[in-house]
């Protein structure tokens, strides 16, 4: 700690400038993508959400036949990039004021190559995104906050069909 706290001290102001100048650029190429979509701040005020913090990069894969889960899993196989969360649409990276300019290399070639694979499935029609074609996606009956709140049962998976989940599934 007492190396990270003299180091911020002696070249933090040069570390941070460098970060910010190669997040803007990972930024920006990974905005290119198609299938893959890297969420935006724009994005993050049409939805009505608090804050955005720009060194977390998250990835919807809404667009993609992948989901979260399969969208880390190519990362960290085929790419050995290990992302910090997944979930079933989206996955998220975090980026820090240590990165070099070749892990944000390493991170956008790897994103682009899978958005590329993407878009030659989807031309092909070989596989996936027919729930994104027809446009038949989950409605949102509450907020999560509400939900976990409410009054809740247990009940067999089987019979919990069309039933509001009280906890993260």
């Amino acid at each position: 700690i007492d190396a990270c706290v003299d180091k911020i001290g002696r070249d933090g102001q040069k570390m941070f400038i460098t970060f910010v100048k190669e997040l803007e650029t990972a930024r920006k190429r990974l905005e290119a993508c198609k299938y893959i979509r890297l969420v935006t701040e724009q994005m993050i005020r049409k939805s009505g959400v608090f804050a955005y913090d720009p060194s977390k990069l998250i990835f919807s894969t809404v667009n993609s036949s992948l989901n979260g889960h399969d969208f880390a899993e190519i990362l960290r196989k085929e790419f050995h990039i290990e992302l910090e969360m997944e979930a079933e649409k989206y996955a998220l990276a975090l980026s820090a004021v240590g990165d070099t300019r070749e892990g944000f290399e390493r991170l956008c070639a790897a994103v682009e190559e899978t958005d590329r694979r993407e878009s030659l499935k989807i031309k092909e029609g070989t596989e996936g995104c027919s729930e994104i074609q027809s446009g038949n996606f989950p409605v949102q009956k509450m907020e999560i906050a509400e939900a976990m709140e409410s009054e809740e049962e247990i009940l067999p998976l089987k019979e919990s069909m069309g039933r509001i989940s009280a906890e993260f599934a």
